[in-house]
């Protein structure tokens, strides 16, 4: 067993690429005593990595030592359990059937194939068999084995009969669905994800989420970057910074830079893109609705939803005790510009008070109902 030193994935030994981030980098976990470390041995009892206790031939109690800790037996020369091997020989014919042919050997007996002398002290003695344990043996292996011939049958029968280009057709059908609707199920390589993919991944970081962590989380995304600035990485299709180095407090969504969503937004889609950052369990309990409203230029050209909270009356308590970071507002804000320009920004300054422009905006009631995509 070993474990990621990027995220704290475990994955077993013969896996060389995390599952959750995609780190190469990871370190062994000992099975004895449980530390971790690099290299082959454990720094603190001594086990090597893949090693297996020994089992006390006397009592029965595993362990890693040379002696015995429960009966004081010495395990420096016993065999840990006794072994069942099999010898299989296997046939398959033009018809697909397999014929196999099994034979059980136990670490007391010794493989007909290594006998060379016929002498009669050379002889096997067959009553000195474990019939029960053989028999047990026997019985699982049965099992296993006739679960691996269908697989080996069923993977032959796809391997004929499938049709490469009907698979890259639905690869591509996959994608197009997943483009129109963000409930559609998700990609787990970084290579192959799509923009709207990677916005919604499963257990995401949100507004006010721990900042290590979405480094973390959205590490190799070239299409992301966490950092504790925003105003120098305006190529990105995501952008979340911190105010403190310990949560994020300021994300923005460009959605100018991604041609494969942009051209199919509505304010709706966006917004149930939005609200995945939103995090509801600190909004309901320490901010109430302010109001919510959206802007429009009277050349038509320019358009902006705005949604703001503010904090309640245990909020403002829970800050002024300074328990832990929350902005006096949550606002976040939609733009929608030269028809297919997209930018959403979440942070307290999304919102700056009163309409400023009056003269050059038209200002409306804006009908968002953020619990609908909760």
């Amino acid at each position: 067993m070993k474990i990621c030193e990027y995220c704290g994935t475990k994955a077993e030994d013969n896996i060389l690429q995390c599952k959750n981030c995609g780190s190469n980098d990871f370190e062994n976990i000992c099975i004895n005593c449980g530390k971790t470390f690099t290299g082959s041995k454990c720094p603190g009892c001594g086990v090597l990595v893949g090693e297996n206790p020994r089992i006390c031939n006397n009592c029965g109690k595993k362990t890693f030592e040379k002696v015995c800790p429960g009966c004081g037996t010495d395990l420096t020369y016993e065999k840990s359990d006794k072994i069942v091997y099999t010898h299989i020989n296997t046939e398959i014919n033009t018809n697909s059937k397999i014929n196999a042919n099994i034979k059980f050997y136990t670490n007391d007996e010794i493989h007909p194939d290594t006998v060379t002398n016929t002498d009669s002290e050379s002889n096997i003695d067959i009553n000195t068999i474990n019939y029960e344990e053989v028999h047990k043996a026997k019985k699982k292996f049965g099992r296993i084995y006739k679960i691996f011939v269908v697989l080996v049958i069923i993977i032959v029968i796809i391997g004929i009969k499938g049709n490469d280009n009907d698979n890259e057709n639905k690869s591509d059908n996959k994608k197009e669905n997943a483009s129109e609707d963000i409930s559609e199920n998700k990609s787990t390589d970084k290579n192959t994800l799509s923009d709207l993919e990677i916005l919604t991944l499963d257990s995401h970081p949100k507004f006010y989420g721990d900042y290590k962590e979405a480094k973390k989380f959205w590490a190799n995304y070239k299409q992301v970057m966490v950092d504790k600035t925003s105003s120098e990485y305006e190529d990105k299709l995501l952008l979340a910074a911190t105010g403190d180095n310990k949560v994020i407090t300021d994300i923005t969504i460009d959605f100018t830079h991604s041609d494969e969503i942009k051209h199919k937004l509505t304010v709706e889609k966006v917004l149930k893109i939005v609200c995945e950052y939103i995090p509801y369990d600190i909004l309901e309990k320490y901010y109430e609705y302010t109001e919510s409203f959206y802007e429009t230029s009277k050349d038509g050209n320019y358009k902006a939803y705005h949604y703001i909270m503010s904090l309640n009356k245990e909020g403002k308590a829970a800050s002024a005790n300074n328990d832990f970071l929350l902005y006096d507002k949550f606002a976040f804000k939609i733009i929608h510009k030269n028809d297919d320009d997209w930018i959403v920004k979440i942070n307290r300054s999304a919102y700056k008070g009163k309409h400023e422009k009056s003269d050059k905006y038209e200002v409306e009631y804006w009908k968002a109902d953020l619990n609908k995509y909760k």
